[in-house]
């Protein structure tokens, strides 16, 4: 409206000089014009934006059309895993065009029932660990194996079936919290999504029940009401494998709380690997391995590495010096 005004305003300007002396019928009929080519003008500037955004939107939906799928075996071909173990067995993997691997010959087994924590500075290749055991991706040397079975010779669904993942950037679709969360598991009742739900940190109450829209990529909800839909998702699908990025940089504290709880609640009873960004999830993981440079640098307990010079001790530093920075930060 303000911007309208302003072209109304800088149009009269520019014609007056134009018109000679004024008059009462002159001066209403240049009113009428003007604001009519104003309107048209903010009109043709809503349909750019407009196009500009759709333009946007036709080259992601390219993009998607024009990846490639993830092969997979025929169904007869297909094997399936005995139990929950996760081996990375010589793990290599390069993006497209990239001139050095993300991950290189990475050797290490997430044990069933225990939690693994993965660390390292930014960019050293933790993410695409993730994306691999999910089998987002597939590897470009080695083999990523669940139940003693490589991930490839997996039909998908079964692969979705034994992973769960918990990532930054969390996915809703337009349409109510609870078919956003019923995605885990389509034949879910009513009463177990609540319960999932509330386990996430997100109760019902307030407003907030399964019928309540979020909108479309959940703009109707907080950042951290939409990590813990990704967590209740969890919850209710209950894989065997749960991969979680902790993310905590990005969430408030009754959001981080929320993540660490979902921690507590499936350490013990999966095979759990977290990208840990929190020193108190890092000292309680039960195996903790230190990337640098797409490799496995150091490996062990928190109590076992803190006392050894290397990558870990450098993360640790880090680690209790952000937690400091965040401590003053919430009490100042």
């Amino acid at each position: 409206a303000a911007l309208r005004m302003a072209l109304v305003v800088t149009l009269v300007v520019a014609v007056a000089p134009l018109l000679g002396p004024a008059d009462a019928g002159r001066t209403i009929a240049v009113l009428v014009l003007v604001f009519h080519a104003a309107d048209l003008v903010g009109q043709a500037a809503e349909l750019a934006v407009g196009v500009r955004a759709a333009r946007r939107d036709l080259r992601a939906v390219g993009r998607i059309l024009d990846a490639a799928p993830i092969p997979e075996r025929a169904p007869q071909e297909t094997r399936r895993p005995d139990g929950s173990d996760v081996e990375l067995d010589g793990v290599s993997f390069a993006y497209p065009g990239a001139p050095v691997d993300a991950v290189s010959d990475l050797r290490a087994t997430l044990t069933a029932g225990r939690m693994t924590a993965l660390v390292g500075p930014s960019g050293s290749g933790k993410t695409t660990v993730a994306r691999l055991v999910a089998r987002a991706a597939d590897v470009t040397g080695g083999a990523v194996r669940i139940g003693g079975v490589d991930v490839r010779d997996m039909a998908l669904a079964d692969v979705a079936a034994h992973v769960s993942t918990v990532f930054q950037d969390v996915h809703l679709l337009a349409g109510t919290l609870g078919d956003n969360v019923r995605i885990a598991d389509p034949d879910a009742d009513d009463a177990a999504v609540t319960d999932a739900l509330r386990r996430a940190g997100l109760p019902l109450g307030d407003g907030l029940d399964l019928d309540t829209p979020v909108g479309e990529g959940g703009r109707q909800l907080s950042g951290g009401q939409r990590q813990r839909v990704s967590i209740a998702r969890v919850l209710l699908k209950d894989a065997p494998v749960v991969v979680l990025d902790e993310a905590t940089a990005a969430l408030d504290a009754e959001s981080a709380a929320a993540v660490a709880e979902a921690i507590r609640l499936l350490r013990g009873r999966r095979t759990l690997l977290v990208i840990a960004h929190r020193l108190d999830t890092v000292r309680s993981a039960d195996e903790i391995l230190v990337l640098d440079g797409g490799r496995l640098a150091q490996r062990g307990a928190h109590d076992e590495l803190a006392g050894q010079p290397g990558v870990y001790a450098g993360f640790l530093a880090d680690l209790v010096a952000s937690d400091g920075w965040r401590v003053r930060a919430q009490y100042s």
